[in-house]
């Protein structure tokens, strides 16, 4: 298999279905991301039908089957309607700037029984062996994903290994990820992370390269001195939706930029009244940080340092209740982007 004229060829289990639903062609320079979405239909004829249908105003690039076989929908080198209202860093509208691969796949499906799972009400069922249990990297709670076939893992790679040598391709991501809260595609069965990781080294360049970007914590985690789990604990608990700044990546976490609030003694630290934006240093080091206004309370972390800038809470005789951004490693599996 390969690319001649924007176009998939010598492959016999590859076919060319025009979708009317496409834009102009791409700016120059681009694309340079790839999209990987699931189907979230009953069977890839249905899915192939509805992107090629005209009332859709949906299409991708392409649509791969579980069997492996691959139909194009559009060539590469026009903007398709896939990725919908979308955001990723500086970017909005991924339309404009990515191929669209879609997978046969169900997606979410419900339970049935303890041994059936069922896509919708009336779609296809599947025995547990179809059938990964799983949080979402955007979600907090488990639920049934319908599992991609192995062949079909093998050519989503196969695919992007071509778009990336006859492109500019930069970034491979999911739907997920510059949809979240709106798109699950192309969920945990997928093995994104993975895919990008062996294909896409450069990816984690251009993202260490782009920091820093914001991003939410998706759940309860400690804030970490070092990357590695059993590094000092800065902060015991970030909860989740706490909005942070990521500065750096490394292995399988993330340095972040995060706000901490807590209790100090007021004895230690100088107020601040002019307009700096700030409302107080602390004076000393060793200065516990602490749940309660209360000597004998639960420290939070590490004990803040003489020079730590702050904004003032809650003014009270003897304890100050402050927030200040500290800096720390936090587990990939905590954090999303926005």
């Amino acid at each position: 298999m390969k690319i001649t004229k924007h176009r998939l060829i010598e492959d016999p289990n590859v076919s060319f279905k025009q979708t009317p639903n496409i834009g102009k062609n791409f700016s120059k320079g681009l694309p340079d991301t790839i999209i990987i979405h699931y189907t979230a239909a009953p069977n890839v004829n249905s899915a192939i039908n509805w992107l090629t249908n005209k009332s859709a105003n949906a299409s991708a690039h392409l649509v791969i089957a579980r069997d492996g076989k691959i139909t194009q929908l559009a060539d590469f080198n026009v903007i398709t309607w896939h990725a919908g209202k979308s955001k990723w860093k500086e970017r909005e509208g991924l339309n404009n700037y990515s191929i669209g691969i879609e997978i046969d796949n169900c997606g979410i499906l419900r339970k049935v029984d303890s041994k059936t799972y069922q896509h919708g009400e009336t779609g296809p069922k599947f025995t547990k062996e179809d059938v990964m249990i799983a949080i979402h990297r955007n979600g907090k709670k488990t639920e049934a994903w319908h599992k991609y076939t192995e062949i079909q893992i093998e050519r989503v790679k196969e695919v992007c290994k071509l778009l990336i040598n006859e492109y500019n391709v930069k970034f491979i991501l999911g739907h997920e990820e510059i949809a979240p809260g709106r798109k699950t595609d192309p969920g945990p069965a997928f093995p994104l992370d993975e895919l990008r990781e062996e294909l896409l080294g450069k990816q984690k360049k251009e993202i260490i390269n782009s920091f820093p970007l914001k991003g939410i914590i998706i759940k309860d985690t400690s804030l970490l001195s070092q990357p590695h789990p059993n590094s000092e604990v800065v902060y015991k608990k970030v909860s989740d939706n706490t909005e942070i700044i990521l500065l750096q990546e490394k292995d399988s976490f993330y340095k972040v930029e995060v706000p901490l609030i807590g209790y100090v003694s007021k004895a230690h630290v100088q107020l601040d009244n002019t307009d700096n934006d700030f409302d107080g240093v602390v004076t000393t080091n060793g200065l516990n940080f602490r749940s309660k206004p209360d000597p004998k309370s639960d420290t939070l972390g590490q004990a803040l340092s003489k020079g730590q800038k702050f904004s003032l809470l809650e003014n009270g005789a003897a304890w100050i209740y402050i927030r200040y951004v500290a800096q720390g490693w936090i587990g990939k599996d905590k954090v999303r982007f926005l």
